[in-house]
Order: structure tokens, then C-alpha cells, then sequence
């Protein structure tokens, strides 16, 4: 118990650090990975004796030199950064007034791109129940689900080429509304806002038929982020966050945790725990399912088996013909005194599994400095556009971060074609939003 504890105190410090650093700008790549494990370290005593946890030396190592890597690797990119480009605290005070007028977002294009969303969704049910035989639309979505996730490549359920292009596009444009939507609240105008909650809306349904409850927490947490540098881009950092506002966040972020429970039979899911114990099983059961790893020495592994660059790597293999590239990394599930643990087991895994003690060290500062450079220009970068790929980018990766308590989604997901698509999908969004205008013809007698 009281290296967990020591470890929580360690997080809690450190986060003061990262807060005291930022000085106007909370939300830090720095802040976001040492804040999300102190929930897990809290949660974790909770099940001291439940899972017979009791952290190892080399766990301790791995935790303590991680998170201090991130910490330092960010500093110095944001003392280079500023140094080079001459910025000062100031840059952050500066009143960005094109920034903050409402934003022109052609109801047409709107409109246009709602229909575009329905008739994916149609066609993607259509191809649910002509590909996958019997049982109800839940089960449907939720059998092809676990086959993209789990199955190997010639056992997925595999919709045609164009329409899953479409169906991951409705998806990425969630992050271009939720930005067009908290840009409008911040700045109080109106303007098309019916619109952007109804595409919204069916980004959102979209998002249900992956069968996978994450993609929504995931578009959660980036909401918040992009709010928070529209507001802070609007009020020139000047302002601090309310108390009243925290408390809100707080309070939606618990009621999704609920969500997630309430809706687990949903997703055709099952679980004895009551909801402590299923949070535990998502939140705490990853640090300890770590030290087990740890434990057992088996780190350090051929590039063809990384778990931190799958993504790249299954890209790969599809460009060159290795069908030995080809692969969905299934870790084992673990078990402590019968209750189920997950197969999950924090960021430091995969890049345990990739590169043993140095690689860990290696990987974590890599996080550090990609992320550190993308929050720089989205939070210190002048004469951004309107609708600012940055900090949407920021936001996305921000979210990725978040998640380093639970798995490595950074790199995996950074690093890939998928994140080149995203980039072009949320560009073009951009463009035709803003400024593709459809005109009728007006026809002469």
C-alpha cells in the first residue's frame, strides 16, 4: 500500500509542477498525461487487498521515470520553442479579433453534408443486415465490432472500400462540429447552430455503429479542450476557470462513466461487478495488470511485434505484401483471485514491450515532444484561422494523452495513414463549410 500511496503523492507534486509551469495555459500535454493516472493511483488502494497489489521495484522505476521524462522533455521543448520564436507571456495576452468574429458556415454546405451523413448511415445498416445474418441491429453492430477489433484481416466484416472511407469521415467531422459549436456558445452568436446539433447528431450515430463506446468519450474530452482554447484565445488567457465551471465537467465526465456501465449490455458486454468495481476494472486494473507484466520479464521485442507503432505497421504490411505485418496485438487477460482484470496495462506497456527500460524512456520523451511542439503553436500561434486545424489536432491528440493511464493511442494512432486521412478529412470539412457556396441557377424567361 505504500508505494501506491507514494506514487500518488509523487503525481499529485508533480502535477503542482505542471500546473505552476503552464501559468495561463492549463491544459498542458504535460498536465493531461500526470493527471490521468492520479484517478487510477487513488482507485488502485481501493483493491489493495482484493488484487494482492503490491507494486515492485522496477514497476516504481518505470512509473517515476515516466512521468518525469514527460515532464522535463516538455519543458525543454516549450524553453526552445519560446527562445526560437521569441515569445514571451504576452503572445498569450494579445486580443485575436478575426479569431472571435462568428463564424461564416454556409447553411447549404450544412445541409448538404447532413444528407451525405443519413445516406451513410443507411447504406452502413443496409450492409449490416446483408452481411451479417440474423439477430437484432445491436447484436449486428456489436458482432462487427469485436470483428474489427480482434479478428484477423481476412475474418473482418468488411463493408465496401468507399462507404467505410464515408463512414470514418462522418466520424472524424464530429471534431469540426463540436468546435463549430463551442466556438458559437463561447462567442454567443446563433448562427446555423439547429444544423450543426443535427449533424452532430449524426456523427454521433455513426459513432454507434462501430459498436465501441470510445470513439464518444474520446470526441468528450477533445470538446473540452477545444473549448477551453477558444475561450482562452477569446479572453487572451486573462480569466481563470470558474469553480462552477469544473464542477460541471466534473459532473457531466461522471454521469458518462455511468453511461458506460448503464449501456455495457448494449454493446453486448457483461460483468459481475457492481459499477466501483467496473470503473476499477477500467481505471485502477491497468497499473496492476503492469507490475504483473513487469514481473514476468518479458519485454523488449522484434519490431514485426511492436504494440506502440501497430497501426503504422499493419500499413505497412499492406503497402509491401508482409502478411506478417498484418496483425491485431491481442494481450492476455489477467486474473486476480477470480475477479477479471482487462487486458489492458497502461502506456508504459507497449513501449516496454517495443524497447525494454530504455525504449520506455525513449518513447515517453518521443510523446513528449510531439505533443509539446502541436499544444505550442495551438496555444501561442497568431493569425490562426477561424476554424484552427491546430488546436483541433491539439485537442485530438490531448485526448489520446488522457488515455496513456489506460493504453498507448499516441503513437499508435499519431503515427499511422489514419492520422494523414483524419488531417485531410477535417481540411476539406473545413473548406467546404466555410467557403464552397452552392448557388441555384436562375433561369430566364
Amino acid at each position: 500500500m505504500m508505494r501506491v500511496i507514494f506514487w500518488l503523492a509523487c503525481l499529485i507534486g508533480l502535477l503542482l509542477l505542471c500546473v505552476l509551469q503552464s501559468r495561463r495555459v492549463l491544459l498542458t500535454p504535460q498536465f493531461g498525461f500526470v493527471a490521468s493516472f492520479i484517478p487510477q493511483a487513488a482507485l488502485l488502494l481501493y483493491f489493495i487487498d482484493a488484487w494482492d497489489v503490491d507494486l515492485c521495484d522496477e514497476t516504481m522505476w518505470v512509473l517515476l521515470s515516466g512521468v518525469t521524462t514527460f515532464f522535463v522533455v516538455s519543458l525543454l521543448c516549450s524553453w526552445f520553442y519560446k527562445k526560437i520564436h521569441c515569445i514571451n507571456e504576452s503572445h498569450l495576452r494579445r486580443y485575436d479579433s478575426a479569431f472571435c468574429e462568428p463564424i461564416d458556415v454556409k447553411k447549404n454546405s450544412l445541409i448538404l453534408f447532413f444528407v451525405f451523413q443519413i445516406v451513410v448511415i443507411l447504406l452502413m445498416l443496409y450492409n449490416l443486415y446483408l452481411l451479417l445474418p440474423g439477430g437484432s441491429l445491436i447484436e449486428r453492430i456489436v458482432f462487427r465490432g469485436h470483428s474489427m477489433k480482434y479478428d484477423a484481416f481476412g475474418d473482418r466484416v468488411n463493408v465496401p472500400a468507399l462507404l467505410n472511407q464515408c463512414f470514418i469521415a462522418c466520424q472524424q467531422s464530429g471534431y469540426i462540429f463540436v468546435y463549430l459549436l463551442a466556438h458559437s456558445f463561447i462567442l454567443k452568436y446563433k448562427r446555423n447552430r439547429l444544423w450543426l446539433w443535427l449533424n452532430l447528431a449524426a456523427c454521433g450515430f455513426n459513432m454507434l455503429l462501430t459498436g465501441n463506446r470510445g470513439p464518444f468519450l474520446s470526441l468528450f474530452i477533445a470538446a473540452i479542450v477545444q473549448g477551453y482554447f477558444i475561450w482562452g484565445k477569446a479572453t487572451g488567457w486573462e480569466k481563470g476557470i470558474r469553480i462552477k465551471t469544473l464542477f460541471r465537467v466534473l459532473g457531466i465526465g461522471l454521469l458518462l462513466l455511468g453511461a458506460l456501465y448503464w449501456t455495457m449490455s448494449w454493446f453486448g458486454r457483461k460483468t459481475d461487478y457492481d459499477i466501483v468495481g467496473y470503473i476499477g476494472e477500467y481505471l485502477a486494473a491497468p497499473l496492476k495488470n503492469l507490475d504483473t507484466f513487469i514481473r514476468e520479464g518479458e519485454i523488449g521485442h522484434h519490431f514485426e511485434y511492436s504494440r506502440t507503432f501497430r497501426n503504422i505497421l499493419n500499413d505497412l504490411g499492406v503497402v509491401f505484401n508482409r502478411e506478417e505485418w498484418k496483425y491485431t496485438p491481442v494481450n492476455p487477460t489477467r486474473y486476480v483471485n477470480g475477479d477479471c482484470l482487462g487486458n489492458v496495462y497502461t502506456a508504459f506497456y507497449c513501449y516496454l514491450y517495443d524497447g525494454g527500460y530504455l525504449g520506455c524512456i525513449l518513447l515517453t520523451a518521443l510523446v513528449a515532444f510531439v505533443s509539446q511542439n502541436v499544444f505550442l503553436k495551438a496555444a501561442y500561434g497568431r493569425k490562426q484561422p477561424q476554424i484552427s486545424l491546430v488546436i483541433i489536432v491539439y485537442a485530438y491528440m490531448f485526448q489520446e494523452i488522457a488515455f496513456a493511464f489506460f493504453y498507448d493511442f499516441f503513437c499508435s494512432v499519431t503515427f499511422s495513414v489514419g492520422m494523414v486521412k483524419n488531417l485531410f478529412m477535417w481540411w476539406l470539412l473545413r473548406e467546404v463549410l466555410t467557403k464552397v457556396k452552392l448557388v441555384r441557377r436562375r433561369r430566364y424567361a
